[in-house]
């Protein structure tokens, strides 16, 4: 009888063992592949995970295409999502869905999660290259999942080529960033990945063009950059130049209501009084560190970014000096949205526009928001509620569509 409940107890443990190797977690990222003129959604689909729970998504640039993981690729991008959870705020009995910040839309505890992404909102998201997507468990339930991911050159007939060079050496695997006039400066617009040579091609829309190049230690000289102008079917050959970096500014992104909670995967541009810029990245507990040279700099911000994390940009920006040494401890404290501006943007025919440049302001100048209408016209904007002495406005930015007569802001 012994040996009996013995060999049933050995039974029950090896198949619930099976029971609980079978309940296997499946990930899966729809479409795999998008062009950079993309206006659509990702979908993340997460099935098989415990109902209620939390998982970490993050968004890995492959630098060299090496199809790893590895020492040269970049945190791009990453947040947590929790079954049955989004962004939601409510306008009196309605309530509304922040689409910027990825959530769960089935909107049930069921132990599965569907998330949309919609990488046109922020362009760093829609940078030609190599990409993975992975999926784990910050409470150890699950082995992480990892995806392929690759963002790809729509076919314009004009396309800018050459090499990114420091002191004429190649750089190899640096991003190429491009940027367009318009009506708060250079608006960025687009990029893609050099190879392993430091050789870099990308098509695009007619126009002109300010090209600049970005890779850890070293920083662009925006005075010294590139100008193109490209007409119909051609193809310009320009070389793009770095400058080593010898210094350096490190610190951290955080919540300015938790300062435990860092931004992670957030792309920080600092740029010098001279016209110098770096970009940094934050890594997964908000720290990041800007290699820099000798001069005056400024943090900026990457509103886009930020929308997607659902917090606000800053329009005061931290000084740092670098003329004496690196300086380290640097903390940006952002805060997050408690209140949007929503609805659709349309013409005076009721035809939705997609791609209107939202933007939403207090009065006070502390705060800055821009976002995009999605191809359905709907836009969330955000915003701190709770301030009557500080409005808020919200208008349509001068980067809409073309042929358009745009409204002034509407304060709120």
């Amino acid at each position: 009888m012994k040996n009996r409940v013995q060999k049933l107890i050995i039974a029950v443990a090896i198949f619930g063992g099976m029971h609980e190797m079978n309940a296997a977690v499946t990930f899966t990222n729809t479409p795999s592949a998008i062009g950079n003129t993309y206006n659509g959604i990702v979908t993340l689909q997460i099935s098989g995970i415990t109902a209620g729970d939390t998982v970490l998504v993050q968004k890995f640039l492959d630098t060299d295409s090496n199809s790893v993981i590895d020492s040269s690729a970049i945190l791009w991008q990453q947040f947590q999502i929790t079954d049955g959870q989004a962004s939601v705020f409510t306008n009196g009995s309605t309530s509304v869905t922040n689409f910027n910040v990825p959530g769960d839309t089935d909107g049930s505890a069921n132990g599965s999660i569907t998330a949309n992404l919609y990488p046109g909102l922020d362009f760093a998201q829609e940078i030609v290259g190599k990409y993975f997507f992975v999926l784990s468990s910050p409470a150890g339930h699950f082995s992480p999942i990892t995806n392929s991911f690759v963002v790809t050159n729509f076919p314009f007939a004009q396309t800018v080529t050459g090499n990114v060079l420091s002191n004429a050496t190649p750089v190899p695997n640096a991003v190429v960033i491009l940027f367009q006039p318009s009506g708060n400066g250079e608006n960025p617009v687009g990029g893609v990945v050099a190879n392993a040579s430091g050789g870099y091609a990308i098509k695009v829309p007619t126009g002109s063009y300010l090209l600049w190049g970005s890779k850890t230690n070293f920083v662009a000289d925006l005075t010294t950059s590139p100008n193109v102008t490209l007409g119909a079917g051609t193809t310009i050959t320009t070389n793009v130049f770095l400058t080593n970096a010898t210094q350096s500014i490190s610190g951290s992104v955080v919540d300015a209501n938790n300062s435990s909670l860092g931004l992670a995967g957030y792309l920080l541009p600092v740029q010098s009084s001279d016209g110098f810029l770096s970009i940094a990245l934050t890594d997964t507990n908000g720290n990041f560190t800007a290699r820099v040279i000798p001069d005056q700099w400024k943090t900026g911000q990457n509103d886009q970014s930020l929308a997607y994390k659902g917090y606000l940009t800053l329009e005061n920006n931290l000084k740092v000096n670098t003329t004496t040494g690196s300086v380290s401890g640097v903390t940006i404290s952002l805060p997050k949205a408690t209140a949007i501006f929503y609805g659709t943007v349309k013409d005076n025919l009721g035809n939705p526009l997609p791609g209107v440049a939202i933007a939403s302001s207090d009065n006070d100048g502390n705060y800055y928001v821009d976002g995009y209408s999605l191809p359905n016209g709907n836009y969330v904007s955000l915003a701190l509620g709770g301030s009557s002495d500080d409005p808020w406005q919200v208008q349509y930015d001068q980067d809409g569509p073309a042929n358009y007569l745009y409204s002034q802001a509407s304060s709120q």
